[in-house]
């Protein structure tokens, strides 16, 4: 949010079509091929001054399935054809060479470079080609006696790399607003030109995200739901839920929410086309 960037105090919530980088661990039984992370963003409207939560659909446009697509719903069908892939090891994601030596080792398998599917805009899915163990094989802390132990032990913590963005262009909408109700009025008026009454363009897009952990491929069954009613690790690791931003407004936080993105600016305008002779 504003306020929170490391060196530039008045600079935090992003304009849309940039993107963020992030990684979490695990701890447990997360090393066969078929285990992996899924997230399921969900995306909340606040005005500037920190009131008026409410959720949201985003439109955007993108180019894919080698067009370019217009006022597409995230969530709808025609999103879930829009794959984002990373190469699993890009400098800038910073993952220690010593990570993947560890578990190239472990897994005698290739780890570098490899071109990586992370899902859509409404869901994320990390899979191996996205994780590493950082477990300690040579001293692992407690009494071994096999390497075959040593190697369970090294593999027994995970990180995984993923990362995320909202659409250069995006049109942001409560909820109970439906595609219908777009389409509507944009027969009844001719068309849609992105200035409409009811876009949300004053204040701040937050993305949410429900973590799950899924062994053996069984999406329908996750492992563990970050904030379920049994253990909620965001209160846990101190989530703080109240915080105030570089200019003094206080925003009351939800469990899971990860970034601002500013409602009506975008990466674009940061780039300008010239010419000369």
């Amino acid at each position: 949010m504003e306020g929170s960037h490391p060196s530039h105090k008045n600079y935090g919530a992003l304009k849309t079509g940039y993107g963020f980088k992030f990684e979490l661990n695990t701890v447990g039984n997360y090393f066969s091929d078929d285990d992996s992370i899924r997230i399921k963003p969900s995306f909340w409207y606040v005005n500037k001054d920190g009131t008026g939560r409410t959720a949201v659909d985003i439109y955007y446009n993108e180019r894919f399935d080698g067009k370019e697509n217009i006022m597409v719903r995230i969530g709808s069908d025609k999103d879930s054809r829009n794959i984002k892939t990373v190469e699993n090891t890009n400098i800038f994601r910073n993952i220690p060479e010593a990570d993947i030596e560890r578990t190239e080792k472990l897994t005698k398998t290739t780890f570098s470079k490899r071109e990586v599917e992370l899902g859509t805009f409404f869901e994320v899915k990390l899979n191996k080609d996205m994780r590493v163990f950082i477990g300690e094989n040579e001293n692992p802390g407690f009494t071994t006696t096999t390497q075959q132990q040593k190697e369970r032990a090294a593999k027994a913590l995970q990180r995984w790399y993923g990362e995320y963005y909202l659409p250069d262009k995006v049109y942001v909408v409560p909820s109970t607003m439906t595609e219908n109700d777009i389409v509507n009025h944009s027969e009844t008026q001719d068309g849609i030109d992105g200035s409409e009454s009811f876009w949300l363009k004053d204040g701040y897009v937050i993305v949410n995200f429900e973590i799950q952990t899924i062994q053996n491929g069984d999406f329908s069954n996750p492992i563990l739901d970050y904030y379920n009613g049994l253990s909620n690790r965001w209160e846990k690791e101190g989530y703080d839920d109240s915080q105030i931003d570089y200019y003094g407004k206080t925003f009351q936080l939800e469990d899971g929410d990860i970034v601002f993105y500013h409602a009506g600016k975008k990466a674009s305008d940061d780039y300008k086309v010239g010419g000369g002779r």
